[in-house]
């Protein structure tokens, strides 16, 4: 690949870190939530 080449799927602009901060706790935060509360059901049943 030449220098003045972008690879695939570069749009030549960066996506900012907070933004991505953002995006991953709104993921993690409902999938932590839910193993949690499954996890407090689940021992329920062998107690």
């Amino acid at each position: 690949m030449r220098e003045n080449q972008q690879p695939a799927g570069d749009t030549g602009h960066r996506t900012s870190p907070a933004l991505i901060a953002i995006a991953w706790l709104a993921v993690m935060l409902p999938l932590a939530w839910g193993f949690v509360s499954t996890l407090i059901e689940a021992s329920a049943l062998f107690t």
